[in-house]
């Protein structure tokens, strides 16, 4: 492995993860392609990234911090995604 963040249990997880939207994006309808999927697959993929990013910090500790901030930052918007698209998918079965 090339990069330090990719010797992280933690960025593996993420890699996995944005693996595993992928393929539930690709079960969604196709009016969906360009919105909420496009938006999901984003939001998985900035997960890793911000890992990767915060693993360049200067100390263990602003790694820590940086980490919080960025994964919170990633994970709000994911969690409205699928709010939404269980909302949607609620109406659509109605």
């Amino acid at each position: 492995m090339a990069f330090r963040f990719e010797e992280l249990e933690i960025w593996q997880l993420a890699i996995a993860y944005t693996n595993s939207i992928y393929l539930i994006c690709k079960t969604f309808p196709k009016e969906e392609l360009f919105s909420l999927q496009d938006q999901l697959k984003r939001c998985a993929a900035s997960i890793a990234a911000n890992i990767a990013e915060g693993s360049g910090a200067s100390s263990r500790k602003t790694f820590v911090i940086t980490l919080i901030f960025q994964l919170s930052q990633s994970t709000n918007p994911f969690l409205i995604c699928i709010l939404l698209n269980n909302k949607v998918t609620s109406m659509k079965n109605n």
